[in-house]
């Protein structure tokens, strides 16, 4: 058989609110510990977030100032073109304006009939001096019809003419005209 073991009562009251307290407190310093653990954890999320932000942000800022170059750039650009339409336009309305002395001179050679030749011709500031000669009066005399009709000329102001007392002689003629384009 075996031997008895012994037994003991122990009819004391064992305290234990210490262990008790122990387990609290080592409890507390784990959610302590957890805690700052987690809380450090975000905050490394939050500094590399900023971090990122931060780049991002100067990545925005570069980008902006370029913008902002070209979007002057742009703008300058626009001016030119508008001042070079300006530009073309006063030229448009110069250009109509403008007085050809080709198609002046082309109006003055139709009205010239076959006898009539130049001896000087001169023009000047809305000024016309016409010299020359005729074969006959008659040749002088549509000469002088054709200016008068002819729309580049405002004003016949004198009119002169001298010789043809012989039939073979020719005729000098002086004439003096003030005239304007036709389209003005």
């Amino acid at each position: 058989m075996e031997t008895a073991r012994r037994i003991e009562i122990n009819l004391l009251e064992v305290d234990r609110s210490g262990t008790r307290k122990q387990t609290a407190i080592i409890a507390a310093l784990l959610l302590i510990i957890a805690f700052t653990g987690i809380m450090g954890g975000m905050y490394a999320v939050a500094v590399n977030r900023l971090a990122a932000e931060k780049n991002l942000n100067r990545d925005l800022k570069n980008r902006l100032m370029k913008y902002q170059q070209i979007e002057v750039a742009a703008d300058n650009q626009r001016e030119v073109q508008k001042q070079i339409k300006d530009r073309i336009h006063n030229i448009e309305e110069f250009d109509k304006k403008r007085i050809s002395y080709i198609d002046f001179l082309e109006e003055i050679q139709k009205t010239v009939p076959e006898g009539v030749c130049f001896t000087q011709l001169n023009i000047e500031n809305g000024k016309l001096t016409i010299n020359g000669t005729a074969s006959s009066k008659q040749e002088a005399a549509r000469f002088l019809s054709g200016l008068r009709a002819s729309s580049w000329i405002k004003d016949i102001s004198s009119a002169t003419a001298t010789g043809g007392s012989d039939p073979a002689s020719p005729i000098t003629f002086n004439i003096q005209a003030d005239w304007r384009a036709a389209h003005q």
